[in-house]
């Protein structure tokens, strides 16, 4: 799993943000993605969650690690 990406924020999507490491864009979904508006074009950290499935590979991004774990928990009651 990716516990989290620390990159440059190159553009901020209506689902997603885009954020480069070292030559390569992550896009990552985000429940609000403008919470990190104040980060553009700058270096920042967003902690993550990669859900896998055979048909779909998703990273899901958060602000704070306390956003990561209420997620997790959620997505654990339902699986």
């Amino acid at each position: 799993m990716i516990a989290y990406i620390e990159g440059d924020l190159m553009s901020i999507l209506d689902e997603s943000i885009i954020v480069d490491v070292q030559g390569i864009g992550y896009e990552i979904f985000c429940p609000n993605p403008f919470i990190f508006s104040n980060y553009e074009k700058q270096r920042l950290k967003v902690f993550t969650y990669m859900h896998v499935r055979e048909d779909l590979q998703v990273l899901y991004g958060f602000k704070n690690e306390d956003e990561k774990y209420l997620f997790m928990k959620l997505i654990s009651v339902w699986e």
